[in-house]
């Protein structure tokens, strides 16, 4: 894998001549030869700031989207499924 970067001096692409491990990301490498370009910390704080969960379905067609029914419970069930609702 060769990754490049702008070299905002010379006004090109370049491939630094530290290899990238598969295993690693490019924004992992912003401490290496990709510090230089100017971009590279706002674009890793803005990236910091996003949340990807991997395991929640939000299709279309996903339960999260069905339409649910909303009550409110003055006492907690024996089984406590309404614990939410009566809090």
């Amino acid at each position: 894998m060769t990754a490049r970067i702008f070299d905002e001096n010379r006004k090109e692409w370049i491939a630094p001549e530290e290899s990238l491990p598969e295993e690693e990301t490019l924004l992992s490498q912003t401490a290496g030869p990709f510090a230089m370009n100017q971009h590279i910390p706002m674009v890793r704080q803005q990236l910091s700031e996003w949340r990807v969960y991997h395991d929640v379905d939000v299709s279309l067609s996903a339960a999260l989207r069905e339409p649910a029914v909303a009550r409110l419970d003055k006492r907690v069930d024996p089984d406590g499924q309404n614990l939410i609702t009566s809090l």
